[in-house]
């Protein structure tokens, strides 16, 4: 609909625009054998790119299928290891992005299939302008479609640039960790599938920008053709091709019911009638409750109540009637409607202060389904966002409701908000005198053999502190927190390992120690006594 409104105004403001004006900073300007290419040589070539990419759609399903084999099986191989080899996790790494980048393959040749289709639609509408007159309706449509079809391929562009820079810093990291490997090992030679796959990948994703710059410069032509005849209409034409979009606005079908589809001008009607039922309703609950109420005796209090209610009432009134006299199915609003007509039924403000939150949450979207979080000291994964409560489940699998506006009144931590990536510490203390090196080595080897702690960021060992009876260290590592007890699990696997670790080398993990002093006096008596002394005292 805004780009309807748009496309009018273009219409009505091209006459003003510059004949030799430049195009826009950012703008390829339409080259010289796209503009040369006859429109039965562009619908050949794109029935031919059709083709091939239907082709290589159907080759790259079948690997796909074959890429989710491998994986599953190298999957299941580390899954059922006890402890894994980093050969083993090489394998797992380079079969996971062979079958990532045949899924992210299978995408890109089907947009590229789309962009096609469209490319072949808008060299028919280009060559249509070129030899014929448009009415002033279909070119404010036809300005409209290439306008939003331009941004589209330009978000698209500047998405794919985006990946292009990430694909070619993924591949510099990949090849200095090969370098790092030794030649001909097998964790070396994965390494070395892993390069190839994302140049595979890399040159796919270069095709489709130079697929996304040839459909931009079709369409700027359709655009400049539709510019040059918007130049060339009277005033009057224009002005008529602005109503008749407004009408199209207006009467613009937001939902396919029938018979009576939802429209903007049902819209605003219905909203201008709400909005004159709304004032005369607060009118009337007012009036009730400043004079017919006080007469007939009620407290302040139940007049009061009588006065909201009765305001509530009336509201759902107007509601209703607004929707009926512009025919808006009440279907329409089936879910809003029912938590509406609860929330002013009864009256009550925590479900409307509750409801209310829920509106909030499913906009700002602080959490999330699935997000880990922690709200006074409930720590679960989010199933349900309903409009008045919020379903956690804990670990233990015990479902906990929480009212809305809990999460907006109180602290709240949502450890997967935009990413499951989490820092997690451990502590360890080991007796004076240990070598305190050796202690970082055997700490940093037990979270190097984790699978699940990452390498990037790199772990880190600090050497906190001198405590009381004990050399204080501190880890810190990075993990992916599916859930709370991942995290837990990590920290038990680590703990175990480090204990193992400190055992094999006699490093021993500090304990609390006490000097005691007796405070007596005379000086204590100690004696050494034989078994028989000691047998003598115990029959005494």
């Amino acid at each position: 609909m805004g780009g309807l409104l748009l496309a009018a105004l273009i219409v009505l403001l091209a006459p003003l625009r510059g004949e030799g004006q430049e195009p826009a900073e950012g703008v390829p300007a339409a080259a010289p054998e796209a503009a040369a290419e006859s429109v039965e040589q562009a619908l050949q070539r794109l029935d031919k790119r059709e083709f091939d990419l239907g082709r290589a759609l159907e080759s790259t399903q079948l690997d796909l299928g074959s890429a989710q084999r491998r994986f599953e099986a190298a999957q299941e191989r580390q899954d059922a290891a006890a402890d894994p080899s980093e050969v083993l996790r090489e394998e797992v790494a380079a079969r996971r992005l062979q079958l990532t980048s045949k899924q992210r393959a299978e995408a890109l040749i089907e947009e590229r299939l789309d962009r096609a289709r469209t490319d072949k639609a808008s060299w028919r509408r280009l060559d249509e302008l070129r030899t014929r007159r448009i009415p002033a309706e279909n070119i404010a449509e036809w300005n409209a479609d290439s306008a939003d079809r331009l941004e589209q391929l330009g978000r698209e562009n500047a998405v794919k640039q985006q990946r292009l820079e990430e694909l070619r810093q993924e591949l510099e990291f990949t090849r200095e960790r090969r370098e790092e490997m030794p030649d001909g090992s097998a964790s070396e030679r994965w390494a070395a599938i892993q390069a190839q796959t994302l140049r595979e990948l890399l040159a796919l994703y270069e095709e489709d920008v130079e697929s996304l710059v040839a459909s931009r410069l079709v369409e700027e032509q359709v655009a400049n053709a539709l510019e040059r005849q918007s130049r060339e209409l009277p005033l009057s034409a224009r002005l008529g091709a602005i109503l008749h979009q407004l009408r199209l606005a207006w009467n613009y079908q937001l939902t396919a019911s029938e018979p009576d589809p939802i429209t903007p001008g049902k819209i605003v009607s219905a909203i201008a009638i709400f909005l004159i039922g709304y004032a005369l309703a607060r009118f009337a609950a007012r009036l009730l409750g400043n004079r017919v109420f006080p007469r007939l005796r009620f407290e302040p209090g139940a007049a009061q109540a009588f006065q909201s209610l009765t305001f509530y009432f009336l509201l759902l009134v107007v509601f209703l009637t607004a929707l009926r006299m512009v025919q808006i199915p009440l279907t329409a609003f089936a879910v809003l409607g029912g938590a509406l007509a609860i929330g002013v039924g009864f009256g009550s403000q925590t479900v409307v202060n509750n409801f209310i939150s829920g509106l909030i949450l499913l906009a700002e979207r602080p959490i999330k389904l699935g997000d880990l979080i922690e709200v006074e000291g409930i720590h679960g994964s989010v199933e349900r966002i309903g409009l008045r409560s919020t379903r956690v489940r804990t670990g233990d699998n015990v479902h906990i409701i929480v009212p809305n506006a809990a999460f907006l009144e109180s602290k709240v931590v949502n450890w997967t908000h935009t990413d499951p990536k989490v820092r997690v510490t451990i502590t360890v203390g080991v007796v004076y005198g240990s070598p305190t090196r050796e202690v970082e080595r055997l700490i940093l080897l037990a979270l190097d053999e984790h699978p699940k702690i990452m390498k990037r960021p790199e772990p880190l060992v600090l050497f906190r502190d001198f405590g009381d009876n004990a050399l204080i260290f501190e880890t810190r590592f990075w993990i992916e927190m599916r859930s709370i007890l991942d995290r837990l699990r990590v920290e038990s696997d680590v703990r175990f390992r480090i204990d193992e670790l400190f055992r094999d080398v006699d490093i021993v993990i500090a304990f609390p120690q006490r000097d005691v002093h007796l405070d007596s006096v005379s000086p204590v008596e100690v004696r050494i006594v034989n078994d028989t002394e000691k047998q003598d005292a115990h029959e005494t």
